[in-house]
């Protein structure tokens, strides 16, 4: 970014006593001009640096001082005052000239340009990223946004470092860091000047979750020529596991300039052939694309490779025993009929059929497959049934037990619930960007993810009865943890205040483990999304439901515990299918409509 004319560099000198009084190398705080600063003398001469330590801003002029180092009382950091270089900490301190001239001690201050602080910071961010300093990293974006630098070209950075460092390719992390630049730049900009500090943060932290410590996978290099038909062969590529093959497609169409809109759909048609890892893949395809409309093509490099890698590792779910039957029921369903089934307008009528079919996905004992997508074809197709798997996957979240989450005869929690909102959001975008058989199939695989999460309620869970809506107090019950007096606010406070308020509170540390971070995130931006499309408060109350939930956040007990069964009995955990439904005392319809 070319500099203004007012940013250019500065220097200004400035006369701050005679040399005799720093003879005795007591270390001292000087004022010049607005500048506060530490001056001594050492073996090499007359040495100033900031007095402010730049981890917290403690006067370092207070600590100790030997043998040419200056330690920071506070936190024990420790700089070498001829140089300002960190010895001990993370960050330098910055060292600024001094000369003597007819006994007086000259120094100068000199103020870099946006140019030069940025060139500067770069590095520090990728020390931070590096060693997950998250003190560090947010300081070093609260500096580059004060030069003005684009949330995008720190996230891209970011990006740089963590995408070929991640294990399992594009991850929770990277998907977590585009919803948080969206909220800092672009056409959904909610947060400007210093507090999208927090935003990129988030983001941030999350990307150095799996990155941290990991060598970088090399980049493959792109195959002499572009192969004929190289997007279906992409889509093999990630059905048959070939990683290799499938982010060398990848490479080589960016190299001979396929750009974004031509990668996209395939990308699309090859997250529909599977039901893969519970959703994330769709997810992940999403926000990776979202990303690049955000930061720009030039980011490709290092998000769609990874994009590919991560789909070629991720699970089928829909290949295991536990969806048997769904892939009957879907090898029976005209696809085509379905994706070319007309999207009706948005109107009351499509509303309440929308919730007609909630109500079958959660009532029903065995996924209602066939009567959804009559209904739906009939009905505006899949953006209707897409509706409906939106509010069921809501109001499960709205109506959650959270002391479930305690239960380990339970293997459905809300964490997992989460994503029957969060994949139907994906899968809307993934239809309004390449509408078709692939997309239909991947709302059918929504259809069955929103049924399964019934699980636990078809065993014998008991759905909590909703509350009276109140006015207000989301934002207080998501700090006292309070789900059911979320949901009443949500369902009783105006629609913007909730979106607001849950948008706000997921930025804040609500969260033991990065995991359910990201999940809170992701889930808080895809309902105030949603909510745009279907006006029903039941999406926002089961965002603030799990926002605001008692939730299981870290995952030892749960694996121990596992470990301690298939050790003794060598068997894996039991999936339950069928159970005693217990019926709501509230109707569904009345819930939905408030």
């Amino acid at each position: 970014m070319a500099s203004n004319p007012s940013e250019a560099n500065t220097s200004i000198e400035y006369s701050i006593g005679p040399v005799s009084e720093f003879l005795d190398g007591v270390p001292r705080m000087i004022k010049a001009g607005a500048h506060r600063l530490l001056v001594a003398k050492t073996e090499s001469g007359i040495a100033a640096i900031d007095n402010a330590c730049p981890h917290q801003g403690y006067g370092l002029v207070q600590g100790g001082y030997a043998n040419g180092v200056v330690t920071c009382q506070w936190h024990n950091w420790k700089f070498d005052i001829s140089s300002g270089v960190c010895l001990n900490g993370e960050e330098n301190v910055a060292c600024h000239v001094t000369r003597v001239v007819n006994d007086e001690v000259i120094v100068t201050i000199r103020t870099p340009d946006n140019d030069e602080t940025r060139a500067n910071l770069w590095p520090s961010l990728d020390t931070a990223m590096s060693e997950h300093r998250i003190g560090q990293i947010s300081r070093d974006t609260a500096r580059l946004l004060a030069a003005d630098t684009q949330p995008s070209d720190i996230v891209g950075a970011a990006m740089a470092y963590a995408g070929r460092r991640n294990e399992y390719g594009f991850d929770h992390g990277m998907a977590t860091a585009t919803d948080c630049l969206s909220m800092t730049q672009g056409v959904r900009q909610r947060i400007f000047g210093d507090e999208r500090t927090l935003a990129l943060a988030q983001g941030l932290d999350g990307l150095c979750d799996d990155a941290r410590y990991r060598q970088s996978r090399p980049m493959p290099e792109p195959f002499a020529d572009l192969p004929q038909g190289y997007g279906s062969q992409l889509m093999q590529a990630i059905d048959s596991e070939n990683i290799e093959l499938a982010e060398q497609l990848v490479v080589t169409a960016i190299h001979y300039g396929v750009g974004i809109a031509g990668l996209k759909p395939w990308f699309i048609r090859a997250c529909g052939q599977h039901h893969y890892d519970f959703g994330h893949q769709a997810i992940y395809v999403q926000k990776a694309f979202e990303l690049l409309e955000i930061a720009g093509p030039e980011l490709a490099l290092d998000v769609l490779p990874t994009l590919a890698f991560g789909m070629a590792y991720g699970t089928k779910e829909d290949v295991l025993p536990y969806m048997k039957k769904f892939m009957r029921d879907l090898a029976n369903v005209d696809l085509a009929a379905l994706a070319h089934a007309p999207s009706s307008i948005r109107t009351p009528q499509r509303t309440n059929v929308a919730r007609r079919m909630a109500e079958l996905v959660v009532d029903e004992q065995l996924c209602p497959t066939q009567a959804i997508v009559e209904i739906a074809t009939a009905n505006g197709g899949v953006e209707v049934l897409l509706d409906a798997v939106v509010l069921a996957g809501s109001l499960r979240l709205a109506r959650y037990d959270d002391m479930y989450d305690r239960n380990g005869d339970h293997d459905f929690r809300w964490l997992d619930i989460t994503h029957v909102v969060t994949y139907a959001h994906a899968t809307r975008w993934a239809w309004h960007n390449d509408p078709g058989v692939d997309a239909a199939r991947l709302a059918l695989f929504t259809l069955f993810l929103a049924h399964d999460s019934g699980r636990g309620e078809r065993r014998g869970m008991a759905p909590i009865t909703f509350p009276t809506p109140v006015d207000g107090g989301l934002r207080d019950a998501i700090l006292r943890r309070d789900a059911r007096t979320a949901v009443a606010a949500a369902l009783g406070s105006s629609p913007q205040q909730t979106i607001d308020e849950l948008l706000d509170m997921s930025l804040e540390d609500g969260a033991g483990s990065f995991i359910v971070q990201a999940h809170i995130i992701k889930l808080s931006v895809a309902a105030a999304r949603e909510f745009e499309l279907l006006d029903d408060r039941i999406v926002l109350a089961g965002a603030a439901a799990f926002s605001a939930g008692r939730r299981i956040e870290r995952f030892v007990a749960n694996a121990a515990h596992e470990a301690i069964d298939f050790i003794r009995i060598g068997q894996p955990p039991k999936r339950y299918f069928t159970g005693t439904w217990v019926f709501l005392v509230t109707p569904i319809i009345h819930v939905m409509s408030s």
